[in-house]
């Protein structure tokens, strides 16, 4: 309770590591905020002269507590990583996937890696003008399976709400 998307986000995966390793604090705010401009695509680098606010704040941060996570977790199995790379639908440089192809996609990756879950960042364009898009919200996304149906649980900030209702929202 009482957490933003990032907040919320980052708490879990705080407290992924310190199940892992009981020693681990909190990861550093100011880590997290960090803008990954080294080894970034054109696009992003071309647009990011041209900010007025953070528009890949979300994006960003995700991207940060994935490479944290990797670094301070002592997996070496598995690794948070972005998905991109998927049989199943169009991924598009800089926007990611489209909404609507997330259940067909999860479902997929799912049977595929059945003790993964994942984070959603969306994005929309903030200005047409400009054509930036702006990563402005952050949700976790829990596929499962149970007998032979298939589940897509939703937690946004510390509320479990349905995927229904992210398509009505964003």
């Amino acid at each position: 309770q009482g957490l933003n998307c990032s907040g919320f986000v980052k708490e879990i995966y705080d407290q992924y590591l310190q199940i892992l390793n009981p020693q681990h604090k909190r990861l550093p705010i100011n880590i997290l905020k960090t803008k990954n401009i080294d080894n970034e695509n054109a696009y992003r680098q071309q647009h990011r002269q041209h900010e007025y606010s953070d528009p890949f704040f979300g994006k960003d941060w995700v991207e940060n507590l994935n490479k944290e996570f990797n670094h301070l977790s002592g997996i070496t199995s598995q690794y948070a990583e972005e998905l991109i790379d998927t049989d199943y639908a169009p991924y598009f440089d800089a926007k990611g996937f489209r909404f609507s192809d997330m259940p067909y996609i999860l479902f997929r990756e799912q049977q595929k890696n059945p003790l993964y879950f994942y984070v959603a960042v969306f994005n929309k364009y903030s200005d047409n003008k400009r054509l930036i898009p702006e990563y402005y919200h952050i949700s976790v996304l829990i596929p499962y399976f149970k007998g032979k149906h298939f589940y897509l649980r939703v937690f946004e900030s510390g509320e479990e709400t349905s995927f229904e209702n992210l398509v009505n929202i964003h």
